[in-house]
C-alpha cells in the first residue's frame, strides 16, 4: 500500500512509515484492512495542510495496533463526538461522510477497537487494535 498512501499524502505532506518486522497476523479481511489504513491517512492528509503524518504498526499484548496521527489543527470535541457516524462530513460536499464510518465498522468486524486522542491545536492520533489471528 506505501505507494497508494505517499499518493494521498501528495507532496506537500511528509508521510512517515514506521512497521515493525515480523508482525503477527491480525483478524481482518485484508481488504477491510486495506480501505482502513487508506481512509485514515487521507483524512490525516486532508488535515494536515502542510505537515506530518505518521503511520506506526506495532504489536502490543494480543493486538496489533495502526497507528495513524498528523499534525493538523486537532479535531473539536463536537465532531469528535460524531466522526464515526455515517454521512457525518466536514468536508462540505467534497465528501460522503462514509470514510471513518467504514473504518469503525470493519474494525468492529474483526472483532477491533478504534481509540481517537485529539486536542485542538495539537494534532490527532487514531489507534486501531487489531486482534492477532489464533491459529
Amino acid at each position: 500500500l506505501e505507494p497508494l498512501l505517499r499518493g494521498a499524502a501528495g507532496h506537500r505532506v511528509a508521510l512517515v512509515l514506521d512497521v515493525a518486522e515480523r508482525l503477527p497476523l491480525v483478524s481482518a479481511d485484508p481488504v477491510q484492512f486495506d480501505r482502513v489504513l487508506l481512509n485514515l491517512v487521507q483524512n490525516a492528509c486532508d488535515a494536515t495542510a502542510a505537515g506530518t503524518v505518521n503511520v506506526r504498526a506495532a504489536a502490543e499484548g494480543e493486538c496489533v495496533v495502526l497507528t495513524v496521527s498528523d499534525t493538523g489543527p486537532g479535531i473539536p470535541p463536537e465532531v469528535r463526538a460524531r466522526m464515526f457516524d455515517a454521512y457525518f462530513t466536514t468536508k462540505g460536499a467534497s465528501g460522503t461522510g462514509m470514510g471513518l464510518a467504514i473504518v469503525r465498522d470493519a474494525v468492529r468486524a474483526a472483532g477491533g477497537r478504534v481509540d481517537v486522542t485529539s486536542d485542538p491545536g495539537w494534532g490527532t492520533q487514531v489507534r486501531v487494535f487489531w486482534p492477532v489471528l489464533r491459529t
